[in-house]
């Protein structure tokens, strides 16, 4: 007798931002209670139990690790034009949130150090997923909880500034956050567009059943090709000026004198490096394999 396989319950996209909402009114209730207040002058100097509370529940929003399953499942389903508007403004609702909180309370170098780790985690985790990823719009799902992770990293960058009394990195660091946060809205809603184009023309979105698309669908590849350039941060594209105020950011910290902005500045560099090859080769694949060479399906054809 075979016994049947039970399958691994998974969240749903519904039940993850329910879980997150959760945290939100968790986090106001306890605040609420504290103070008697719901006015925005309230977020500031919060007690550590409502403000984790409420930067997990942000978290959900925004889409990091460990709280973005739910982007991977929901862009693949949604049309082109919602998910674009879903990841250039509604993961920016949840990045908000967490800006506020950051901007009217001061972390402790533990809190910053935490806050950097998920940001790494995050960026590494988007990207590799975005490398193995067939599906085009899974995979520029996957790149937005990469980019989540930079903006994570420009605003490690920044709150070390600010405990390490560096004024030039904080700057640089938030600023580069801010800027990457509104580019991103550009070129990845841009390419989610495209994609509702590709679908359009040959009724798919799998990568192995595409190829040389730039033969029919010319525009098409061009404006990719920008959009390429902008996510992974080459010269020209708008992603390398924000990364490179991150870059001048933590190239300060490292010639700062304080030891703990030093350490936490090199390894933020190296990943921040690191996270942008493995950006290029995935979407450099990905437009290779879509636009370039021989049609190999009929619906490429």
């Amino acid at each position: 007798m075979t016994v049947p396989s039970v399958s691994k319950p998974r969240l749903t996209t519904s039940s993850t931002m329910q879980i997150g909402a959760g945290f939100l009114m968790a986090g106001f209730g306890i605040l609420y209670l504290q103070t008697g207040s719901f006015d925005f002058s309230t977020l500031s100097a919060m007690h550590s139990l409502p403000l984790y509370l409420l930067l997990i529940g942000f978290g959900f929003k925004a889409g990091f690790v460990p709280l973005a399953s739910w982007l991977p499942q929901a862009h693949p389903v949604a049309p082109a034009h919602v998910s674009g508007i879903m990841s250039a403004l509604m993961v920016k609702c949840g990045l908000y949130g967490i800006l506020t909180l950051l901007a009217m309370n001061s972390l402790n170098l533990r809190e910053i150090a935490v806050f950097s780790l998920i940001s790494i985690v995050t960026a590494f985790w988007g990207v590799i997923h975005a490398m193995i990823s067939t599906n085009l719009k899974k995979a520029l799902a996957y790149s937005t909880i990469e980019n989540m992770g930079i903006i994570g990293i420009g605003l490690s960058v920044g709150l070390l500034g600010l405990d390490s009394v560096n004024p030039v990195m904080a700057t640089l660091g938030f600023a580069g956050a801010l800027l990457h946060s509104f580019f991103h809205s550009l070129f990845k809603a841009l390419l989610f567009y495209l994609s509702g184009n590709i679908l359009c023309a040959t009724h798919s979105l799998e990568a192995d059943d595409l190829g040389g698309l730039a033969k029919k669908m010319p525009r098409t590849a061009i404006y990719f090709l920008i959009g390429v350039i902008g996510i992974s941060a080459l010269p020209l594209g708008n992603g390398f000026i924000s990364e490179l105020a991150i870059y001048f950011g933590l190239y300060n910290a490292i010639s700062a004198n304080d030891l703990p902005a030093l350490v936490m500045g090199i390894v933020l560099l190296v990943v921040m490096a690191f996270v942008g090859a493995l950006a290029l080769i995935a979407f450099a694949k990905l437009f290779g394999i879509i636009f370039l060479g021989e049609a190999r399906s009929p619906k490429a054809e």
